[in-house]
């Protein structure tokens, strides 16, 4: 047989098996699939019955625009505490609430712009609001500024590690030579702070020590921007992954003495996966 014709009967025999997998039957009675068929004739039937039900109710254009009166809830991660923050006439004041009496007591008033976040001992509450940043503690109901906020090194709350309670880190972007740089300070309950990073990219986000000292990092680096998760130790810096352009690689946690990391993360693949 020649081998064209012998193609032809190949492809012949595939069309037929696929029309053959195109037909569903019921009963005896078969029908071919046709998406345009069947969407010709489930259109109509939606429209139908989505004119046969009651119209939803119209919200009111205040309610709808309204601001919620309570936001920022935040638990402590002992599950003692409920902070949260409430809106009145006169402005917005931070609230404490104990989640096993349900007691509800106010810490400070009129706090502009605030975020909240919890050591990860529960012990305290760290708040930067538009003046700077404050730390509270829940259980003498005492709270107080450490860091007035230095507009001209456009100074804000980085973030908040569990594994160093007493710290907390404030990033800060100085001018240098006419270049932007990139500065993190580790700061204690006190306000003493500590330069911990300094580079012309910025960072993604960091995992402390338990005295606050900077154990692992995911940076910005190179022209495209690829994400570089980074070990510190006293013996100083090294490298330990990279996720190329806009690939995830996302600090999660680590164990031990800083021997184990946990990341989720692409690096070449088409998932995010933990890793």
């Amino acid at each position: 047989m020649p081998e064209s014709k012998y193609r032809w009967q190949v492809r012949g025999l595939q069309i037929q098996i696929v029309r053959a997998l195109l037909a569903v039957c019921f009963g005896g009675q078969c029908l071919a699939i046709d998406p345009g068929v069947s969407t010709r004739v489930a259109l109509p039937k939606a429209a139908q019955l989505a004119v046969s039900q009651s119209r939803a109710p119209v919200i009111d254009r205040e309610m709808l625009l309204r601001r919620p009166v309570i936001g920022g809830v935040r638990m402590s991660p002992d599950g003692r505490w409920l902070s949260y923050l409430k809106r009145n006439e006169q402005g917005v004041d931070l609230w404490l609430q104990e989640v096993a009496n349900g007691r509800q007591v106010p810490l400070l008033v009129d706090v502009r712009g605030a975020e909240l976040r919890w050591s990860g001992d529960g012990s305290r509450l760290w708040m930067a609001d538009e003046q700077g940043l404050a730390v509270i503690e829940p259980a003498t109901r005492k709270a107080k500024r450490i860091l007035k906020w230095d507009e001209s090194r456009r100074q804000r709350l980085f973030g908040v590690d569990a594994h160093a309670p007493a710290y907390a880190l404030v990033a800060e972007r100085v001018e240098q030579n006419h270049m932007l740089r990139y500065r993190y300070l580790g700061i204690d309950d006190s306000g003493k702070t500590r330069l911990l990073h300094e580079a012309a990219l910025p960072l993604r986000k960091v995992l402390l020590g338990t005295d606050g000292s900077l154990v692992f990092a995911a940076a910005f680096d190179g022209p495209d921007y690829d994400t570089v998760i980074r070990r510190y130790t006293e013996q100083g810096m090294r490298e330990l992954a990279r996720c190329r352009g806009i690939e995830t690689c996302e600090l999660v946690g680590y164990g031990g003495q800083g021997d184990v990391l946990w990341m989720l993360a692409q690096r070449g693949e088409d998932k995010i996966v933990l890793q």
